[in-house]
């Protein structure tokens, strides 16, 4: 008694045997009755010749990477005589597209050579499909990213995905974010997530939610109702705001922020260093990437905007002072010109002393010697 899958498998011979369709009515009434036939555009009828001083015995007609009927499937040709051959892919289910194979001819003698075939099949539409498939997520795209803050920053998500034996019908976008945009009935988890969007695309404003760690999960559905397998992103959205500790003394401080922010900032007049003077220099303004000594009379906490991702700046022989940016960055991320450019360890100042250290901290500033002129790039 034949089964569903050997009844779809044997759909895609009807194409390549010219059987009459009243034979793929009967088929189909055993089966899948919206199955559809194979066609002739995923067939190809080639010619195998002999070429040869001897008779070619074939007993057998194989694909390399696709599985394939041949009729007919065996023969035997005369020196001289061809044999024209239809082949068709009869398992997988394709899109319309162009198939490209090569085929192995399997003989009787074992001295006999015969050399492969390289074909290309054009598929119009699937042969068949046996709609038990699911989807296949390709891509889940970030149009940032994955840490991010706000001052009106966008985050634009985008997924694809495609099915071997249909078409994509519905996509899916869960997670964590608290931008629930309308109720769910299409999720394939029980899970408490919230629902975002059922398009292929959704974007969300970083200004409208809570620093914090977020989980997207992004899914899509064919047209035989398989979910794929939930592909999950995160995104890390860090405050606008930094609160820098400052010790009673002197602080060595920066602003990560992409604009100059006023000197009063952080309360008393900061105090710059010039190294194309070797000298030091008060100023009325922060500027981002910079490092600046400020003295304090007492132990405070200040609020510091952010927004600065990586910045490049010029550097002199002998010893710089840089900025920070608005999340921790390793110094061997740094990209310098020329390359190569010879760079001592970097130096913080906890109020006390000098302490080594390979990464720069938000709202900190650093030292280091640099044995020539050039630029350095500080981030991402």
């Amino acid at each position: 008694e034949a089964n569903q899958n050997s009844k779809e498998a044997n759909i895609g011979l009807i194409g390549g045997y010219n059987i009459h369709r009243w034979c793929a009515l009967e088929l189909c009434l055993m089966g899948d009755p919206e199955t559809p036939f194979a066609t002739p555009s995923g067939s190809k009828m080639v010619t195998v010749a002999n070429n040869g001083g001897d008779s070619l015995n074939i007993t057998d007609i194989l694909g390399r990477n696709q599985a394939v009927t041949a009729f007919p499937d065996s023969f035997s040709l005369a020196p001289g005589e061809n044999m024209e051959v239809i082949i068709t892919v009869v398992s997988g289910a394709f899109a319309s597209s162009v198939i490209h194979d090569t085929l192995f001819f399997e003989s009787n003698d074992p001295d006999e050579s015969i050399a492969p075939l390289f074909i290309q099949i054009n598929i119009s539409g699937a042969p068949y499909r046996t709609g038990g498939i699911p989807p296949i997520i390709e891509d889940v795209l970030l149009s940032t990213d994955s840490v991010v803050h706000g001052s009106h920053t966008l985050v634009a998500f985008s997924g694809s995905g495609s099915d071997p034996d249909g078409y994509i019908t519905d996509y899916m976008w869960m997670g964590t974010l608290p931008e629930t945009t309308y109720a769910s009935s299409l999720s394939p988890m029980d899970l408490p997530n919230y629902f975002f969007s059922n398009e292929s695309t959704f974007t969300i404003d970083i200004d409208t939610i809570a620093p914090g760690m977020y989980e997207v999960i992004f899914s899509i559905r064919d047209n035989d109702g398989n979910w794929s397998v939930p592909e999950i992103s995160y995104l890390e959205v860090i405050s606008n705001v930094l609160e820098v500790e400052v010790n009673t003394g002197w602080n060595l401080l920066s602003v990560p922020t992409a604009e100059a922010q006023p000197w009063t900032l952080f309360g008393d007049i900061p105090y710059g260093y010039d190294p194309s003077v070797g000298d030091y220099y008060t100023s009325d303004s922060l500027y981002p990437g910079k490092g600046y000594f400020v003295l304090s009379m007492a132990p405070d906490t200040v609020e510091i905007p952010c927004g600065l991702f990586s910045y490049t700046d010029t550097i002199q022989p002998g010893w710089n002072l840089l900025g920070g940016l608005d999340h921790a960055s390793p110094s061997h991320s740094f990209i310098t010109i020329p390359p190569g450019l010879e760079l001592s360890p970097f130096y913080g100042w906890n109020g006390n002393s000098y302490f080594y250290t390979d990464s720069l901290l938000p709202g900190c500033a650093y030292w280091f010697l640099s044995s020539s002129h050039g630029r350095i790039t500080v981030g991402p």
